[in-house]
């Protein structure tokens, strides 16, 4: 996906941001990192592996009902109550 050679500065503290491309694979990918010395050789300093997936909204369902059971007519705006269930789905 991505490899790139940083300087370091003096600090030694360094940032790297990477933005994956949409169209990028799910899957579990590895970020390593190694100091390069003047022959070339590396030195593995560490390594993360991290998991990049489908984006998958939150998924709601809500019922509502204004009263427990069946009027017949009509009922005065301050007597009626609503019953609102609301459950989060995930999984």
């Amino acid at each position: 996906m991505l490899r790139q050679q940083l300087k370091l500065s003096s600090s030694g503290f360094e940032s790297l941001d990477f933005h994956s491309s949409e169209a990028a694979p799910a899957g579990t990918y590895t970020a390593s990192l190694s100091l390069i010395d003047e022959q070339e050789r590396r030195t593995e300093l560490g390594s993360v592996d991290f998991k990049v997936r489908d984006f998958e909204p939150d998924r709601m369902k809500v019922t509502a009902t204004l009263a427990s059971s069946r009027i017949k007519g009509w009922i005065a705006p301050e007597q009626v109550e609503a019953k609102v269930k609301a459950m989060h789905l995930f999984g």
